[in-house]
């Protein structure tokens, strides 16, 4: 059977099909899109159910020995690789018959996550996996039309204990929000940097609109879980996404402050950076206020009242956790 998620806002539709792996491994498959704007990161061709059983048996069976193998992080109950899945598709244009196939491949990133000990088994035995969260808040964001990595596969397994995988398409050129504005804006052409300031604005408050749009809150909005891509190719355009997505959630109650949140916590996390100024919070400010369609003759009380916040968040932040800020997370 084939599970569709899709939207009437974007038209994004993921066809995904029950696959059954080696090892007591289910998986979920991605073999069809609909409805998402091409990009280097959405492949033109997708396997076949059969062929992503293949494809995913031999990653159970030895990780490292999958194509273009690099391990991104690794613990007692984390793992992230990076694989490149090739596998042959079959020529449409070709009328002689010929099992001749072409050869496709797909970057991605794949998540592991395990389970350690008795307890920690018994409390999740009945939960949804850590992964199936994943999945069902990635094509969450998807459907909103927010730009985030594509799912490719969730595998899981009960026992002997549980286990997890969450595959996404490896995204290219992706830099935190955090690491543009500590070490590259400064590197920038003093000529380019307005641009650049710009287009980040932008497609930041257009991540925040669309969130608030579809009822969506992140509780740790600070700018290394906001991830850009072609802030620096005027040729390109600049795209935000959110990542950390065990902390998005759906907004069950409008409040003012929860609206008002993602602003004051990204101004927090970006206090004391010499390349970030008051007129750049501004500006994210107003760009926000516009594309939510909201009137922008208060502004300024507005960034008074988000300055205050911003600077109250940092001082409580180093009071719970004095050595660094990152981490910190505020539902109040």
């Amino acid at each position: 059977m084939t599970a569709k998620a899709g939207s009437v806002g974007t038209g994004v539709q993921l066809s995904l099909v029950p696959v059954r792996l080696a090892q007591g491994w289910t998986a979920q498959v991605l073999v069809k899109t609909d409805g998402i704007a091409e990009g280097p990161d959405i492949p033109s061709v997708l396997p076949t159910a059969d062929q992503w059983k293949l494809l995913l048996d031999s990653l159970i069976a030895e990780p490292s020995a999958m194509d273009a193998y690099e391990v991104l992080k690794y613990s007692a109950t984390a793992e992230i690789v990076r694989v490149r899945f090739a596998w042959e598709a079959r020529d449409c244009s070709d009328s002689s018959g010929s099992d001749a196939g072409l050869r496709q491949s797909v970057d991605a990133v794949c998540k592991r996550s395990r389970v350690v000990g008795f307890r920690q088994r018994a409390s999740v035995m009945w939960r949804q996996s850590r992964a199936r969260v994943s999945l069902n808040r990635t094509v969450t964001l998807l459907q909103a039309g927010i730009s985030t990595a594509l799912p490719l596969a969730l595998l899981e397994r009960r026992a002997p204990s549980p286990e997890a995988w969450f595959i996404t398409a490896f995204v290219p050129g992706l830099v935190d929000l955090d690491h543009i504005a500590l070490a590259l804006l400064p590197g920038m052409e003093a000529q380019n940097v307005r641009r650049a300031k710009d287009a980040l604005i932008e497609a930041t408050a257009g991540l925040f609109q669309k969130m608030e749009q579809h009822k969506l809150h992140h509780r740790d909005m600070k700018a290394s879980n906001i991830l850009i891509s072609g802030w620096d190719d005027p040729k390109e355009p600049v795209r935000a996404r959110v990542i950390d997505l065990e902390g998005l959630r759906r907004r069950r109650a409008w409040t003012r402050r929860k609206r008002w949140q993602p602003l004051y916590r990204l101004a927090a996390s970006l206090l004391g950076y010499d390349s970030v100024t008051r007129s750049d919070h501004a500006r994210l400010l107003i760009a926000y206020l516009k594309q939510c369609g909201l009137s922008i003759d208060s502004w300024k009380q507005q960034y008074r009242l988000l300055s205050g916040r911003a600077a109250d968040y940092t001082r409580r932040a180093k009071r719970r956790k004095s050595h660094k800020l990152d981490g910190y997370t505020d539902d109040t």
